[in-house]
């Protein structure tokens, strides 16, 4: 689930992510997880 909300941001609604830096931090943080829980 975690994997399609970051890849919904970034796709779906990238000026969110520029408006939001914060929000932009916590997907790059989420992608950063992903590889290591799998």
């Amino acid at each position: 689930m975690i994997q399609e909300m970051t890849k919904r941001s970034f796709t779906d609604e990238p000026e969110a992510n520029s408006r939001h830096p914060n929000e932009e931090g916590k997907g790059l943080n989420n992608m950063r997880f992903i590889p290591l829980r799998r």
